[in-house]
């Protein structure tokens, strides 16, 4: 798995373990929707660090904590 695609997958588990939209998502990131949807829809390939910093903590997470998930073990490159 590409690591764009994990935090994809990752993001979109999160949202729907905690019931929350693309909308409510950037609402209380503060990222603009736009680039959420962008991301989210392979639109965008990357997300830059400080974004995703914004997204994960809307879920109370840390950079190590959200990259701790097994998802993440056996990444590839681009």
């Amino acid at each position: 798995m590409i690591l764009n695609d994990a935090i994809r997958d990752k993001i979109r588990r999160l949202c729907e373990s905690n019931k929350i939209s693309e909308y409510e998502l950037a609402k209380r990131s503060g990222v603009k929707r736009n680039s959420i949807s962008n991301f989210m829809n392979i639109k965008s390939r990357y997300l830059k660090l400080a974004t995703l910093i914004k997204i994960i903590s809307v879920f109370d997470l840390s950079l190590s904590s959200f990259f701790s998930d097994p998802i993440f073990q056996d990444i590839r490159g681009i």
